[in-house]
Parts: C-alpha cells; sequence; structure tokens
C-alpha cells in the first residue's frame, strides 16, 4: 500500500507521471493506475488504495472534472478525508476553477510550469507532507 495516491485523468498521464516520479525521487511510496493488478476489480483496488493512502493529490484539469473514474476517485478521497484525516492536494494542470468540493484544500498551481518548476514546487510540497522518507 501506498503513502500516496495520485488522481487522474488518462487525458493527464503525461502529467500525472511526471508528478509520481518526481514524487517517488523524493522518497515517496506512490500508487497510480499503473500498479493495477491484471485479472483484478479495478473499482476494489483503487478503493483499497485510496482507504490506505496518507495523502490523495488530485490533478485537476477540464478531463479530470469530466471524468467518471476521476469523480469516484475524489468522493472516496473526501470520505476519506472527513473519515480519517487523509491530506488532499488538489494540483491545478490548467487553466479551470477549482471545483467548490475541493475549494477548502489549499490547491498547488502546476499550470504552465517547466518541468523544473515542477521538481521545484514538489520539493517544497514534500517537507509539508507526513510521510515523506
Amino acid at each position: 500500500m501506498a503513502d500516496v495516491f495520485v488522481s487522474y485523468s488518462q487525458k493527464d498521464r503525461l502529467s500525472a507521471d511526471a508528478i509520481r516520479r518526481g514524487l517517488e525521487k523524493l522518497g515517496f511510496d506512490v500508487w497510480t493506475d499503473k500498479n493495477l493488478e491484471p485479472g483484478l476489480d479495478i473499482g476494489e483496488q483503487i478503493v483499497s488504495e485510496l482507504a490506505q493512502a496518507k495523502v490523495i493529490v488530485v490533478l485537476v484539469s477540464a478531463s479530470y472534472l469530466d471524468s467518471q473514474w476521476a469523480q469516484l476517485e475524489v468522493g472516496a478521497a473526501l470520505a476519506r478525508s472527513r473519515e480519517a484525516g487523509t491530506i488532499i492536494v488538489p494540483v491545478l494542470l490548467e487553466g479551470v476553477k477549482l471545483p467548490a468540493y475541493l475549494s477548502h484544500f489549499h490547491a498547488e498551481d502546476f499550470r504552465d510550469l517547466s518541468p523544473e518548476e515542477i521538481a521545484n514546487k514538489l520539493r517544497v510540497l514534500a517537507r509539508r507532507l507526513p510521510v515523506h522518507a
């Protein structure tokens, strides 16, 4: 079970992969759908990983807001936050407004950043997360 769960739309896979790699380089155990086990129920795997995560990073974009899977994940993340105090970190990927259901969480703005700038933001973010190794 990973400490950090990254929730994203498939259309944002490149950004999700970059963020996953950056967090892993900083010593975090990160889960994305790349970790799905073949032959097992996708929904059950996602729910199980969300239930174990200490931090849930939500990559917010227009495609995320339109994705049914993403909406199921963020709903489970919000419930986990209320029940267990799981930290939710919204990350803005493009010019969308943060939805009301995430507006009470501080969002990181990764819009229009170079890979080096994203790496620097991840370093700053990592110092604030309780799961940093």
